[in-house]
This record gives C-alpha cells, sequence and structure tokens, in this order.
C-alpha cells in the first residue's frame, strides 16, 4: 500500500478500495489473550504491544509482571524512538478472588494504579524514555469495573 494524497508524483491520487481496506485492517489492535488457572505470569513484549490482553480462568489474585524493556521495544517494531506512547488494554475475566497485580519487568518503570479489577479493565499507557539503554515507563491510566477501588 503505498499512496499520498497530494504527493508531487502522484498528483493526488485517490487510493484504491484494496489499499483503503489494507489500512483500516492495519489500525485494528491485535487481542492476545491467556486462559490460565495460574496465579502468576508474564506479560510478553508482543502481548503488550498488540494493545488488548484478556485474561481468564484463575479464581484467585495473580501476580502480572511486564517482559522486559528491551523486548517490549523489539515488539514495538523497527521504527520505536524516544517518547513513543502505545497503550494496553488489560481485561480481567477472572473470579472470586481474581484480581490482577502488575509489577515490573528490568527496564520498566510503573506508575499510577496497577490493579485490574475482577469482571473489568484497565488501561494502561506506555512511553518509551530510553532506546539506547531501553526503558519503559507504563501508567495506569483508568479502570472500568467496580469490584476494586481505582
Amino acid at each position: 500500500m503505498a499512496f499520498s494524497l497530494g504527493a508531487v508524483s502522484n498528483y493526488a491520487a485517490i487510493p484504491s478500495y484494496g489499499d483503503l481496506l489494507a489500512m483500516a485492517a492495519s489500525l485494528n489492535p491485535k487481542v492476545a489473550s491467556l486462559v490460565s488457572a495460574g496465579t502468576t505470569e508474564t506479560l510478553a513484549g508482543n502481548q503488550i504491544a498488540a494493545g488488548i490482553f484478556v485474561r481468564s480462568g484463575s479464581a484467585g489474585a495473580v501476580a502480572a509482571t511486564t517482559d522486559t524493556a528491551t523486548n517490549i521495544l523489539s515488539a514495538l517494531g523497527p521504527n520505536v524512538s524516544l517518547g513513543m506512547t502505545f497503550m494496553l488494554i488489560y481485561v480481567n475475566l477472572n473470579t472470586a478472588a481474581g484480581v490482577v497485580t502488575v509489577s515490573a519487568g528490568a527496564g520498566v518503570t510503573l506508575s499510577g494504579t496497577m490493579t485490574v479489577p475482577i469482571a473489568g479493565l484497565r488501561v494502561f499507557i506506555g512511553t518509551v524514555t530510553n532506546v539506547t539503554t531501553p526503558a519503559v515507563t507504563i501508567q495506569g491510566a483508568f479502570q472500568v469495573g467496580a469490584n476494586v477501588a481505582a
């Protein structure tokens, strides 16, 4: 898909329907899901970069650790840059006492509330804070769901 509205080379050609469909499909987030009765998990870099993570299967509290900043930057792709932001929506479909608490992997700094409510979700905003020595800050932005105080 290569077009540019208003570019000198194509005199503002209208993109084809196929190009528009491909562009729209590329904007759709990918869902990374985990079904596990386990009480610990590591959020892999590619699961974080996917944008939506759905967790279910545990009746007990879950300790989730982010991958390393190096792996997160790698998963974000070759054009990662200082100040780049990304979003992760973490959906918690666990039952009973299945609250998820997120902790940081190497090179990752966490800010804000790091719990994900039962039968709810939390939106996390990540920022690339160093590319040379990989570093990422992930902030708990807000939650949807009333089982855990924000």
